[in-house]
């Protein structure tokens, strides 16, 4: 039984639910499948007077993958990722997903090797920036997923950089843990308290290099809020309040940051309205618009954050989606903005049954 199957997915930045897809393996005990997912997007950043350069990404990527299941609650997988990027006549990535599935109990399932990243991490973009989706995808390590009743708990480890004894560079991974307390869900309204953590370390012990072992380390927690509406114009709202800490253990200076959030929801059309003040505050992945302190210009940001899609799913696992996202600077009086059109596609075939 796959951990999917107990509630609906949560999903922490904008429009997640449209560009979600694991590298899932539902295939049934004996059973070799194979797994599609792919992306085509245009991702374009209009950025000014500001610390982050703007700057377009389009491009595809595509992700076949195979999977056979040893039995009905082990399995294993392997394929490859391709990403290439309109433009360039070669693959700007070409990568081997490799993994093996353990189902420990209904409960709880233990992953080793390749998975994907991104939107599925559940994480918002103060701690993960949403082009990761697109140019960071493939994770490599250790997954961890628990869902039981009114936990869900996702916990990850990307080991980034593997060092061997005499290299001139140090080991680098980082761990993620996106968990999410219900204290109510019914037909009509759910409350929910998230916690959410995202940290980096670069060391080792067996490498030739002197830099100093760095390890930052970000948490977030905070309230969210969700109504379904008898409107045939407004289906659903959604409340957000999140508060966030930086620790950096070679700085003497912490950062702390925090967003409020309200979002609006139909079939057709999604559009919220926030802000965001962060004082000092930077993550290892998150989205560069944000920071401020150490090495930008300014060491504190008020932001008003407008963010607009409208998306269609084509079948269960597929979608066609359209998003702006805006960051009004209320200190500079400029607004940053992204936009862009995605085809997202996450299908699965029965090769032999």
């Amino acid at each position: 039984m796959s951990l999917l199957a107990y509630s609906s997915p949560l999903f922490s930045q904008f429009h997640s639910e449209f560009f979600s897809n694991p590298i899932e393996n539902q295939a049934d005990s004996g059973k070799l499948s194979l797994s599609i997912s792919a992306s085509g997007f245009f991702h374009n950043n209009e950025f000014f007077s500001t610390d982050v350069e703007g700057y377009t990404l389009t491009g595809n990527y595509i992700q076949p993958f195979l999977h056979y299941s040893i039995a009905e609650n082990l399995s294993i997988g392997a394929g490859v990722h391709l990403l290439k990027y309109n433009g360039q006549e070669d693959f700007n990535q070409k990568l081997p997903l490799l993994n093996i599935k353990y189902q420990a109990s209904d409960n709880f399932e233990i992953l080793l090797g390749s998975f994907n990243g991104g939107d599925n991490f559940q994480l918002p973009e103060m701690l993960y920036a949403r082009e990761l989706q697109f140019t960071n995808l493939v994770n490599n390590g250790v997954s961890l997923n628990y869902a039981k009743n009114k936990v869900r708990v996702q916990s990850w480890l990307d080991w980034e950089r593997f060092i061997e004894p005499g290299d001139f560079f140090r080991e680098e991974f980082s761990f993620g843990s996106s968990a999410h307390f219900s204290i109510l869900d019914n037909e009509k309204t759910a409350v929910v308290i998230p916690l959410y953590l995202m940290a980096n370390h670069k060391g080792g012990q067996i490498n030739n290099n002197n830099q100093p072992v760095e390890t930052i380390a970000d948490l977030s927690s905070g309230l969210e809020y969700s109504m379904k509406l008898n409107n045939r114009h407004i289906e659903k709202v959604k409340f957000e309040a999140l508060f966030f800490l930086e620790k950096d253990i070679e700085s003497l200076q912490n950062g702390n940051a925090f967003k409020i959030q309200t979002t609006g929801i139909n079939k057709l059309i999604h559009a919220s309205l926030g802000y965001f003040h962060a004082t000092n505050w930077e993550s290892v992945h998150g989205n560069p618009l944000l920071f401020c302190g150490d090495f930008n210009t300014t060491d504190t940001k008020d932001m008003i954050l407008i963010k607009t899609g409208i998306a269609k799913n084509i079948t269960k696992g597929s979608a066609f989606s359209l998003r702006f996202e805006g960051y009004y600077d209320l200190k500079t009086n400029k607004l940053q903005y992204m936009y862009g059109f995605y085809l997202t596609v996450n299908e699965f075939i029965n090769v032999l049954k």
